[in-house]
């Protein structure tokens, strides 16, 4: 995590950011939220059982806060004058705190009708996983998103872990998709409404994923959910103040999904 260069924007809602002028249909996206709250430290509250399931069972357990610092190098776009349409790119270093910063992997998934997509994420997976792996090693939280796969994790400690957290009040309500809103986005870079897939031929939009791709790990403190309410209670519980997002596709799940 050292050194790392991230397109960064600032995320101030429970939607999605007006990011759409990234260009392409697909990248490793970072966005940096600031979220309030206290970590939680395993004790249950009055009437709270969520608390004491996880303090009661250690496989349960969130990973415990580590010092340390990562030294983070972020990347944005600046536009030149209102309405030009012409950006200039800045550069800009942070320091966060491992126990601080968490990593949300979107829809990485083991497959998809779209072949070119599929084959875009196999390249991505394993240099994804190496980052994670440095990462986790340093104490930042891992929470893996494949969207529409739960039922996979249904019975393992990375997602009961995330469904435990103590409720928290989002400052916004979090929606089950974050449609574009044109009165502060932009239109997004690629036109997907007659097409999303950009195979040579494209074959019938049907599922072919049933779980997040194998080159990614998911060990340890890591947490398994694609509920935004979930993932926003968990880092609220642990004081979460720094989000990396990473996965596919910009124009679509990054921007839409509920915690993108």
């Amino acid at each position: 995590m050292r050194n790392c260069d991230f397109v960064s924007e600032q995320v101030r809602s429970g939607c999605h950011p007006a990011l759409s002028r990234l260009p392409g249909a697909w990248c490793i996206f970072v966005a940096c939220v600031s979220l309030a709250g206290q970590p939680f430290d395993g004790a249950a509250g009055e009437g709270d059982n969520s608390a004491s399931q996880v303090q009661s069972d250690p496989a349960l357990t969130h990973r415990p806060a580590v010092p340390g610092r990562l030294h983070i190098r972020l990347r944005a776009r600046v536009e030149t004058g209102k309405g030009t349409g012409r950006w200039q790119e800045t550069v800009r270093e942070e320091h966060w705190n491992a126990s601080e910063t968490a990593i949300i992997i979107c829809d990485m998934w083991d497959g998809h009708y779209c072949q070119s997509a599929a084959q875009r994420v196999d390249e991505m997976a394993p240099r994804m996983n190496s980052v994670l792996t440095a990462a986790r090693n340093h104490g930042v939280l891992i929470v893996h998103a494949p969207s529409g796969c739960m039922d996979v994790y249904a019975e393992t400690p990375h997602r009961r872990r995330m469904q435990l957290a103590p409720p928290a009040e989002p400052p916004v309500p979090i929606a089950g998709w974050c449609h574009l809103d044109p009165e502060v986005e932009p239109e997004l870079p690629v036109d997907t409404s007659k097409q999303a897939c950009d195979d040579p031929v494209v074959g019938p939009a049907v599922r072919r994923f049933s779980k997040q791709h194998e080159a990614i790990r998911i060990i340890g403190y890591d947490g398994v959910s694609d509920s935004g309410q979930e993932i926003f209670n968990t880092f609220r519980a642990l004081g979460i103040k720094h989000v990396v997002l990473m996965g596919v596709h910009t124009n679509m799940c990054v921007l839409g999904r509920p915690f993108g």
